[in-house]
């Protein structure tokens, strides 16, 4: 069981149609709160754990906030053996606030409780279907399908759909501003692979 809810109304698009219009919408929701509240094993705790120790290389403020948060937690609960994880210093400049991350062990699975903006939900998201629907010539998108795993990739994608939010529809580049809007780039960010 993998879920992903709004903290508070929020507010998906009605129509893909207008790309300026979904902007605008990702403007103004991009720091609303959503729970992330997922069962996972012990193999789909530790995919995440390697996914998000990855990606907190590339990122910044609350998204590399949030991926030591979620490194953290994971070894916290599972813990560390090979000493991989020790390294990760916590970021500063991010809202304490605004990301949080708990995991617990059950019997033979674990609870993963977490907060989080919408942007740092989408990325996670995003990394998800990206690693189900690989761009061509991106290996980035390989690194997600091979960190993540299908199965975990598949449960990410959809408990985000139950945001209301559809990212198949936002894959072609046109949507290039609403990903730059909800990752706080500028518009003429030179990404090495395009959106």
């Amino acid at each position: 069981m993998l879920r992903i809810t709004w903290r508070s109304n929020g507010k998906a698009p009605s129509s893909y149609d207008n790309v300026e219009l979904v902007r605008e919408l990702a403007q103004e929701i991009k720091d609303e709160i959503v729970d992330m509240d997922w069962v996972l094993d012990r193999k789909e705790l530790a995919a995440l754990r390697r996914a998000a120790s990855h990606w907190e290389r590339f990122v910044v403020k609350q998204f590399k906030r949030f991926d030591y948060e979620v490194v953290r937690g994971i070894t916290r609960a599972i813990g560390d053996p090979g000493g991989l994880y020790r390294g990760m210093q916590c970021p500063g400049g991010a809202d304490h606030r605004d990301s949080g991350v708990e995991v617990s062990a059950g019997e033979d699975v674990f609870r993963f409780r977490a907060h989080a903006s919408f942007s740092v939900a989408f990325g996670y998201a995003r990394g998800a279907y990206l690693a189900l629907h690989p761009r061509e010539g991106n290996e980035a998108d390989g690194d997600c399908r091979i960190l993540l795993g299908e199965a975990l990739a598949k449960k990410i994608t959809v408990a985000f759909s139950h945001l209301g939010w559809d990212l198949g529809s936002m894959a072609g580049p046109e949507f290039k501003p609403v990903i730059c809007e909800l990752y706080n780039l500028p518009l003429d960010y030179p990404f090495k692979f395009e959106p």
